[in-house]
Order: C-alpha cells, then structure tokens, then sequence
C-alpha cells in the first residue's frame, strides 16, 4: 500500500504539470532556428516541368521563419532530386551533413518515394502500373530498414533537435478511374504508414500531407509529372506548421545529453525558466527560494491561502513569499528564525524535500563514507538514492552540503517525472 501511494503522490504531480503548464511558459527567449532539410526533390526544389531551381517546401517553411525573425541558418543543399531512403543514409555518413544536422534545431526529411518508383514503373501519362513483385518485397523491406536508420541516426547525432518526417501525398490525380488508380492510392497509403512508423519508433514527427490530396489535380497540372507547383509546395509547408512545435532553446547548455534532455523537457512543460537573454545558466547553483517556488508549482493540493511564515527574513514583497508560506503551512519546509531564502540549496536539503514530499522510504541499506549514521538527513538520502530519484559519486561520496546546480535540480526533477510516468 506504501507504494501505490507513492506512485499516485508522483503520478499526481505529473498530471497536474501536463495539464496545468504550457510551452510559453518557460520564459525564455528562444535562439534562432537553425533548419536543415535533407531528402528528395521535394525538399531540393523542382517544378512539374523538370526545373530544378525551383523553391520546394522547404523554402516555404524558411521563408515564414524568415519573415518572422526566427530563422538562424538554413541548408537544402544536402537534399537531391532522385535521393532514396539509402542516398539520405550514405549522406549522413559524410561528416559536413552530420556537422550540419548536429547544429540543428528543426531538421525536416522527405524520402522513400523515390525507392519505390525503381521497381514499381508507373508511367502517369497512361495511367499503367507495373510491378515486379519480388523486387517490390524486397524494396519495401529496405525501405522500412533503411527509414528506422535514418531516424535513429539523426536521434543520435543530435537529440535535441526536433525532426520532422513528411508524408507523401497521391501523385496521380489524372490517372482514369479504375483499378490501378486504387493501386497507387494504395501504394501511397502503404509508404505513408511506413514512414510514420518509423518516425514515432524513434520519437520524430510525421507530418501528413493528405490536404494535397483534396486538391491535388490543380497542385500537379502536368499529368507526366510528379512534382507540384508552388501552391502545392506550400500546402506540404502549412501541413507542417500544423504539426510543428516551437521548442524552447537555450545558448549555454551543458554538454551531458542527460541534462539536455532534463533541461528541455522541463523547460517546455514551463517547469523550470532560462533567463529572457535566451541562456538557462545550467552551473549556477539553484537558490532556496527558487526552488520553493518550482515545488510550489509542481504541487496542487498545497493551500491557496497560506498562513504568514514565521520566518525574519520573508516578506510578502518577495516572489517566493507565497510558495515557502505555502510549503511551510503543508509541513515541507520546517519552521525556524531564518530561512535564508538566497543561499543555495544542497543536495542534503534536496532529498529532505523529495522525501517529505513524495513520503519515500528507503529501499534497503545505502551508505556513502561521507553521510555518517548520525547525520540530520541520513535516512531522507537513503530514501533518494534507493528510490534512484538522485545518485552519489564515484568515490562512494553523497556530498550532502554541496549546492545543487540548475543542471542537477533538473535532471533530479526528471527523474520525479519519469519515475511517474514509468509506474503509470
């Protein structure tokens, strides 16, 4: 029974920040994107007429950043007319592509269609349709092979940038009523589920184009061509903007991916807040009265009225005043003259809090040569470190007065989080 309450005290407070928090509210002010599209002819550029100067969606998406003072950088130039889901692997090998996409903020991706017309012939002027089904298999299978690669190739080399995978949409409106105009459209439909699949196994986005469809005659008005014209190009870039999710960056942050991903995903929640000049300043160390206001947010059942704290040095001019009155009346923070709102919280403090919060218990004996058997926050660091919400070092020390840092605070809170959603 202990520890399905725990589970529902971590569960609650996870709820509470998703429905609760929006992006916005992070506070800080994003950098500016930088955006790389890799792929085929859609995203390079061409015309229905064979022109290959011409902007495809991905100029679209650049020139609304543009317009709107958001865009860094942006690079097509690794996107090829004919590429296949194999061209855009060789290329990520290259290390001026994997520097580019690791400098990223948004990285689009439209590949596979080009796979599958080397073995499926279809010709749009006439409308037939010619498949090899041997060779077909085997394209669909290194297609799927190949998209997971991608995927997860761009995950690894940077994992903070958002990806976006495009869909396709029907290329032969013209072809006559009939059987094999149901077979492209079920061939497309097939491409699409593959690329989407491939996409949410490695945590990227699928953009679906399927409004091209409802007017795709006029988008492609030459029947032996494939590619759209620029009203076509700009509806893949509007369905882009429909599924695209303005992230929050930051210009300092640390090198370790764990406290990346710890600092983004908070961030985005409007859990923890970088500074309005765009930086999150991971190593300073948190202050007492910040984190009692992060607390005081991630909590919902504490009072909304809370009773005057006893302490000298609150005054209800301060922005913390409310969250430490209401952390006080609710038995976290523990009556006395001071609380010394500016110094910085340490790991000891740290695991009283969670501890108190989240009523943990240890789980089993945990002892660090630093934390001796008789010191005021023994058992709450047994219950932290035991419950995996915070480690100790490699020398088999805790330091239990060393401040935390914006960067720890975090990554620890993250672990709250993950720790919730993981027992859900």
């Amino acid at each position: 029974m202990k520890g399905k309450k725990i589970i529902s005290l971590l569960l609650s407070t996870v709820l509470f920040v998703t429905a609760f928090f929006s992006p916005a509210a992070a506070g800080a002010a994003p950098v500016k994107l930088d955006y790389v599209a890799l792929g085929d002819s859609l995203a390079a550029g061409q015309d229905p007429y064979g022109n290959k100067t011409s902007a495809g969606y991905a100029d679209f998406i650049a020139a609304k950043w543009k317009q709107e003072g958001k865009l860094g950088s942006y690079t097509k130039e690794y996107a090829k007319s004919g590429a296949t889901t194999a061209d855009v692997l060789a290329g990520l090998q290259l290390p001026d592509v994997q520097q580019a996409v690791k400098q990223a903020e948004v990285i689009t991706l439209s590949a596979g269609a080009n796979d599958l017309f080397k073995v499926v012939k279809v010709n749009p002027s006439t409308g037939k349709i010619e498949v090899n089904q041997e060779e077909a298999l085997r394209a669909w299978a290194a297609l799927q092979e190949n998209l997971i690669k991608i995927n997860k190739q761009l995950k690894q080399l940077n994992p903070q940038a958002k990806v976006y995978i495009m869909g396709y949409f029907f290329a032969f409106p013209h072809f006559a009523e009939g059987t094999e105009k149901e077979q492209a459209k079920t061939l497309t439909l097939f491409l699409n589920q593959k690329i989407e699949q491939a996409a949410k196994q490695n945590g990227n986005l699928f953009v679906s184009v399927q409004e091209f469809d409802k007017n795709g005659a006029s988008y492609l008005p030459n029947p032996a061509d494939v590619h759209p014209n620029e009203a076509g190009y700009q509806v893949m870039a509007d369905a882009f903007f429909k599924v695209y999710k303005p992230g929050v960056y930051f210009s300092d942050l640390p090198a370790s991916p764990q406290a990346q991903q710890a600092i983004l995903v908070l961030a985005e929640a409007g859990i923890l807040n970088g500074k309005p000049n765009g930086t999150f300043e991971p190593g300073r160390n948190i202050t007492r009265a910040e984190a009692a206001i992060i607390f005081a947010n991630l909590l919902p059942w504490l009072p909304e009225s809370p009773k005057k704290p006893v302490f000298k040095d609150i005054s209800p001019s301060m922005k913390s005043y409310k969250a430490i009155a209401q952390l006080t009346e609710a038995g976290i923070f523990s009556k006395a003259p001071r609380f010394n709102p500016n110094q910085p919280l340490t790991r000891a403090q740290m695991a009283r809090l969670l501890t108190v919060i989240y009523k943990l218990e240890a789980q089993g004996s945990v002892n660090f040569k630093d934390v001796p058997a008789n010191f005021w926050a023994k058992e709450e660091i047994s219950a932290v470190t035991s419950n995996s919400l915070m480690i100790g070092f490699q020398n088999n020390t805790f330091q239990p007065n060393k401040p935390i840092t914006r960067a720890e605070f975090a990554i620890t809170i993250y672990r709250v989080k993950e720790a919730a959603r993981f027992t859900s």
